[in-house]
């Protein structure tokens, strides 16, 4: 394919090329890291609502997600990379819902993986599946602003540990006083003890948010262009009898330096991530 790609200059091989792509049915990958790393393409795979062509899509077709669980099964731990999260901010996500019932899902930009009950279903039932990996890192981003959720599956004895964390995004931010209004009602009104998680997709899943250091008393999401780094201690990468525990970090904000001030080298910035998510940190 690169061979094709640095002929473009002629068109049969520019032809050559476009069908070949066109032809690939999955931009899906997995690195052979340990524990391995699983790429998700939830661009090119979508599971097209039956309803109506208007309404949102899931992220993932059935065969996708068929092809995902036979991945994971009896895998120890494994490393999710998704672009949008699996598990996003409920209120923003029912209010999403709401735009879509009206026809005006483009207006919210309603994709997300609990906007399709097909993709919703299949994905979550993956995690709640007993040969299904014990620990989960998810990694996304794609919504404008930073969070992390621990995850467990309600009335299970030995539930599978999920962490996901989101980061993004690189320049663009989320309105600063609306995204306070949404993190502020969201942890009142979809809290972990709230009955309001009950007339969700996610009824069985226990989520927790952490609490970010350095944000005002409450907060929950982090609203700051920033670049993510996780760090997966000695005893997760083992994926031995310990669990995972990540690390998060995030460098400061990526916001225009003030008049008469340089900008911040990349490298120095990136030398000064700070640890931003602690450890047992809850609402």
């Amino acid at each position: 394919m690169l061979e094709l790609a640095q002929k473009l200059g002629r068109e049969p091989c520019q032809d050559a090329l476009i069908e070949r792509l066109f032809a690939r049915e999955s931009w899906s990958y997995v690195l052979p890291t340990e524990p391995p790393l699983l790429v998700l393409d939830t661009r090119t795979q979508r599971w097209w609502s039956e309803r109506s062509p208007g309404r949102p899509s899931g992220l993932m077709d059935w065969e996708a997600l068929t092809e995902l669980q036979l991945r994971l099964l009896d895998r120890e731990a494994v490393v999710l990379v998704s672009a949008a999260p699996i598990f996003g901010v409920k209120l923003i996500e029912t209010i999403q819902r709401v735009f879509s019932f009206f026809g005006q899902a483009l207006a919210v930009d309603a994709e997300n993986w609990m906007a399709h009950p097909g993709a919703a279903n299949v994905i979550l039932n993956i995690f709640r599946h007993p040969r299904t990996p014990r620990h989960f890192v998810i990694l996304s981003g794609d919504v404008h602003y930073s969070f992390v959720y621990d995850v467990l599956i309600r009335f299970r004895k030995h539930s599978p540990r999920i962490w996901q964390i989101t980061c993004s995004g690189l320049k663009n931010e989320f309105p600063r006083r609306l995204l306070d209004v949404f993190d502020g009602l969201n942890r009142w009104l979809y809290a972990p003890w709230s009955p309001l998680n009950w007339f969700t997709r996610r009824r069985a899943m226990r989520v927790e948010a952490r609490r970010p250091s350095g944000q005002k008393r409450g907060h929950r999401l982090v609203n700051s262009s920033a670049i993510g780094l996780v760090a997966l201690d000695a005893e997760g990468c083992r994926c031995g009898s310990g669990y995972w525990r990540p690390m998060v970090a995030a460098s400061n904000s990526s916001r225009r330096p003030s008049p008469g001030r340089a900008a911040e080298p990349a490298r120095a910035r990136i030398r000064n991530l700070r640890k931003l998510f602690t450890k047992g940190a809850r609402p």
